[in-house]
């Protein structure tokens, strides 16, 4: 985390001063803010944003994006006004953009979204001198709204000019992180993460090429904001529309892997192995180049999720990990004497289930054959068979398409952020209530009666979409309550890792531990 926000202001109050310099009718306006203080920081800008023509415009776009805590470049607040008796109109417009810093490790990266975000901005501006907006946007607000198309070519032009602007200042080890980046984006499950906007690795070598080979910062002409820019907008024009297709048909299957809780290396491996679209592994071998990512084995994709099959081939292998999983559970039953291995898969498939993982669910036909075998076993009967019978009759009722509905359902809220997110390894012992927009991180045990996520105890809340965030390896006791975040206080309730909430415990809203 970034502590010095006055030393990040610095870097991009000198951005702010170039852009302007070349582009006078647009100045930037960067809020820098820590989680949880965006509203303060916003109310901090106003006196210098009410000294600009379009400065309430720009009010205006903050606080109707105050719910975000997330950086982003939120529009052009435009405003024109009438001089020499209404002969001659000047228009003037403020680029709107926050930088939440908890979100980044070191100020290179902090300056990385300030240039890319800037470049977004530079590039709205840059509409209103085409026809479209040259006489219709003279106050207002204006986000350009983009197609999938225009807004992966927006980003892929804001990447390549951040890129550069960063290796003027000799940080040339943006031009291959920002690549494993955003490579590494394609296969990790965020919530509200669209990595198919981001195709900066389909340029990352042209990219290298013409900053090694190309561009020259002693050229008379080259000018240190313009020249990137133009350069940029060049390699982005390069790329046919095949290529940003390309990216997508990666895109796609790799998310849905990552949300199934597929590693990178898993990813990669069942692209190259197993896609039968030469455009996927075109990508997957680019993407291993980017990340640097030893593949695996073919046997050790075998008998997991893949979603670069087709759906025939997806159906079947559902169906076969059901019975793997049935035979193994059945094995180990049968080993320790017990039952209890039925009901520790079944509990297992049904939390994974909550977050999605239907691939191979078969939780109630495991349950069932549990009891069969227990019944069995009590009356001095073969339980392999009682369990066997049992485990077929209820799982030749599993509903596949069924299954691919719920999951579709549940991977749409979660990539929104309208869901419990219960990460590997968690344990909730009986009579856990977990509600609202709730992740826990990994290895964290919860106790009976906790209530974790339900809405803030305060009077001024009107149903926000807040969250809660509560860390790895955590341990919370009997009767804690943790609330998600307000309106007020930033929208978050955030807790680190490997803490004791002892019993009763309360974390109220917008806490950060």
């Amino acid at each position: 985390m970034i502590e010095n926000i006055e030393q990040v202001h610095e870097f991009t109050q000198g951005f702010t001063e170039a852009v302007n310099k070349r582009f006078p009718e647009l100045q930037l306006k960067f809020i820098l803010h820590h989680r949880g203080q965006r509203n303060d920081a916003i109310e901090m800008a106003r006196s210098h944003l009410d000294l600009h023509p379009a400065g309430s415009i720009a009010m205006n776009i903050l606080r109707k994006t105050k719910s975000t805590q997330k950086s982003g470049f939120h529009g052009l607040a435009i405003e024109t006004q009438m001089k020499w008796f209404g002969f001659k109109k000047i228009r003037s417009s403020i680029g709107v953009i926050t930088i939440n810093v908890d979100d980044y490790g070191t100020s290179e990266a902090i300056l990385a979204d300030v240039y890319h975000y800037g470049c977004h901005a530079i590039m709205a501006a840059e509409l209103l001198d085409t026809p479209k907006y040259r006489s219709s946007a003279m106050r207002g607000p204006m986000v350009p709204k983009r197609s999938p198309l225009s807004m992966a070519k927006a980003n892929l032009t804001a990447d390549i000019f951040s890129v550069f602007i960063l290796c003027e200042q000799e940080h040339d080890v943006f031009i291959t992180s920002l690549a494993a980046e955003r490579a590494l984006d394609t296969m990790l499950a965020k919530a509200n993460s669209r990595p198919w906007h981001y195709p900066y690795p389909l340029s990352y070598e042209t990219v290298r090429e013409v900053w090694m080979n190309v561009l020259n910062q002693k050229d008379p002409e080259f000018d240190p904001i313009k020249t990137p820019l133009k350069t940029a907008k060049a390699i982005t024009d390069s790329f046919e529309q095949i290529s940003f297709s390309q990216w997508w048909a990666f895109c796609k299957p790799a998310q849905e892997m990552a949300w199934n809780g597929s590693l990178p290396e898993h990813i990669l491996t069942a692209a190259l192995l197993t896609s039968q679209d030469p455009l996927v592994k075109t990508n997957a071998m680019l993407l291993q180049d980017c990340l640097d990512v030893a593949l695996l084995g073919e046997t050790e994709i075998e008998g997991q999720y893949n979603a670069f099959l087709d759906e025939e081939q997806k159906k079947e292998n559902h169906f076969k990990k059901i019975e793997d999983t049935f035979e193994m559970v059945l094995a180990k039953g049968i080993a320790q004497e017990s039952a209890r291995p039925f009901m520790e898969a079944a509990n297992a498939q049904n939390i994974r289930l909550m977050q999605g993982g239907v691939f191979g669910w078969c939780a109630s036909a495991l349950q069932a054959a549990g009891k069969a075998f227990e019944t069995a076993l009590s009356g001095g009967k073969d339980p392999r068979q009682f369990a066997e019978i049992e485990f077929k009759s209820i799982k030749k009722n599993s509903q596949y398409d069924k299954l691919q509905l719920l999951q579709k359902e549940i991977f749409d809220k979660r990539k929104i952020g309208e869901n419990v997110t219960i990460e590997d390894g968690c344990e909730l012992i009986s009579h856990v209530v977990v509600d609202g927009h709730t992740t826990i991180g990994a290895n964290s045990r919860i106790y009976p009666f906790a209530s974790i996520g339900h809405c803030p105890q305060d009077l001024k809340y009107g149903g926000e979409p807040s969250r809660l965030e509560i860390g790895a390896n955590n341990v919370i006791r009997e009767h804690v309550t943790m609330n998600p975040g307000t309106k007020g206080g930033g929208m978050l309730t955030k807790i680190g890792n490997n803490c004791l909430f002892m019993v009763g415990a309360h974390v109220a809203h917008d806490c950060v531990i």
